[in-house]
């Protein structure tokens, strides 16, 4: 935190032209927007898996799910991912927390609704 002591009318200008120096040198320094990593490695982890990188895909959509962690559509390619990997059991937990969060009742065969259904 940085406490300033205002001694004059005219330290205030400065105070706020350092201020917004601050801020664009921020932007510019390459400090990215949530929304701009989200989904550099959601197009990562969707190339990887066409070429069927799984591990590389499922370490892209962990990113994913930590800037965006209720992404319900990210959960869905996160358990189609882990399947087509086979890992069973990370599949159902994503197609879980896909179901919880879209309101879905559970579906009893998991695994056929992560076979037939279209990747969004």
């Amino acid at each position: 935190m940085v406490v300033v002591k205002r001694t004059s009318r005219t330290s205030l200008p400065v105070v706020l032209a350092t201020l917004i120096l601050f801020i664009q040198n921020g932007k510019s320094s390459g400090i990215q927007d949530h929304g701009e990593r989200f989904q550099k490695h959601l197009d990562v982890a969707k190339a990887a898996i066409q070429r069927h990188d799984f591990a590389k895909a499922q370490a892209e959509l962990v990113e994913c799910l930590k800037i965006r962690p209720d992404d319900a559509n990210v959960h869905f390619l996160a358990a189609r991912t882990a399947r087509r990997a086979g890992d069973f059991k990370k599949a159902e937990t994503h197609l879980k927390e896909y179901q919880r969060l879209k309101g879905l009742p559970p579906v009893r065969r998991s695994h056929e609704m992560l076979e037939f259904t279209v990747t969004a």
